[in-house]
């Protein structure tokens, strides 16, 4: 040969390759050490690898080496550092966590806060209550319909107390009127202290609806309210405006008419003003006028107080 130098072939490089691949093949394998979580920079946010999930593919199985290494490494540092449960229960895990990550100091302020949040909507809650309570609608049935009444503040003329007015008085006023129920001031009188009712607003009542007994239904039902008839009772049929109680004596009427007021007016209904019951004891449904009834009670009751 003229010169030319014949290339020679070095095969112990070749080994040499053969050898670092094989090396670097079987680290790849081998999972790097799994890092503890006290070797964690708490102070730099963390980020869970994601699991590999093998994809159908036509690689090599030396081009799948790192992948699976990376599988294997992602899965191991998932494990120690448990994970959250992918299931329904994953939000729980989170509140709680979270709550384990908060000092003492911080957990006694969430219970105040918590504390201080009930107590505000607790008596939101109790102060809408109170105000709506002045509107509660009370039904009085009568023998045609429910009317609606709304129900009144508690100020007014309460009914409720001792008497202010005497039996003498009592009875002077009915022979005033000429009443054929004259001579029970004394009933009147101590059905008042019975019931714990002012026997004057008995007699105004009975003034109002009757003139004391002398007119209108009351000359046959003894009934110094003029009470509507409900079952259980004697009922006097009047002409074109329904039915009324009736009763043997004027004494029997004059303590149903404070057993009504006391058990249902006032026991059921909370009603204690003649602001309150009169607009449900003698609605305007009924062709009444209950402004001007209370006008005349008030009106009457206050004279006899102030001529004693």
């Amino acid at each position: 040969m003229s010169g030319a130098v014949a290339r020679q072939w070095d095969y112990s490089r070749d080994d040499e390759d053969e050898l670092e691949a094989e090396a670097e093949a079987q680290a790849a394998l081998q999972p790097e050490p799994e890092m503890m979580v006290d070797e964690l920079d708490l102070t730099q946010p963390y980020h869970r690898p994601t699991l590999y999930t093998r994809p159908f593919s036509r690689k090599s199985y030396e081009e799948e080496l790192p992948a699976e290494a990376q599988y294997h490494y992602s899965y191991q540092n998932n494990n120690s550092l448990r994970p959250r449960r992918a299931t329904r229960f994953a939000p729980l895990d989170s509140v709680l966590g979270l709550l384990s990550l908060l000092p003492m100091r911080g957990l006694i302020g969430l219970g105040i806060g918590l504390m201080v949040a009930w107590f505000v909507i607790s008596n939101g809650l109790s102060m809408l209550s109170q105000a709506t309570s002045s509107t509660r609608e009370v039904y009085s049935f009568n023998d045609s319909a429910a009317v609606k009444v709304n129900k009144a503040s508690a100020a007014g003329n309460l009914i409720l107390g001792g008497p202010t007015i005497t039996p003498a008085k009592i009875n002077t006023i009915l022979q005033q009127y000429n009443s054929p129920a004259a001579g029970i001031g004394q009933t009147l009188y101590d059905l008042g202290l019975r019931y714990g009712i002012d026997p004057a607003y008995a007699l105004a009542f009975f003034i109002h609806e009757s003139s004391a007994g002398t007119q209108g239904v009351a000359v046959n039902t003894k009934s110094i309210g003029n009470i509507r008839c409900t079952s259980g009772y004697d009922c006097y049929q009047a002409s074109g405006n329904g039915s009324f109680r009736r009763y043997a004596s004027w004494e029997a009427g004059a303590e149903d008419w404070y057993k009504l007021i006391k058990e249902l007016y006032v026991g059921k209904w909370n009603l204690t003003t003649l602001e309150q019951i009169i607009p449900v004891y003698a609605p305007s449904a009924d062709q009444n006028n209950p402004a001007a009834y209370i006008q005349q009670v008030v009106k009457l009751v206050n004279d006899w107080r102030s001529s004693k």
